[in-house]
């Protein structure tokens, strides 16, 4: 077993890029605070960058420009 001071060393060449195309994910009926239901809530997001094993990060802001 490894050290905390050991860091595992990723080679983000051999690594896949994601698609940075729009991609969807349906996520079904979404309950807002109101009471109100959304009946088909989906998430668009973009993917950049290596994929895993390299670490991933989600963005959430309301500046899409769309």
């Amino acid at each position: 077993m490894g050290t905390a001071a050991e860091v595992r060393r990723l080679d983000v060449a051999l690594l896949p890029l994601g698609s940075g195309g729009l991609e969807f994910a349906p996520l079904g009926p979404f309950a807002l605070e109101s009471g109100v239901v959304l009946p088909e809530l989906v998430v668009a997001y973009r993917h950049d960058g290596p994929g895993p094993p390299a670490p991933q990060v989600l963005v959430v802001h309301a500046l899409t420009g769309s």
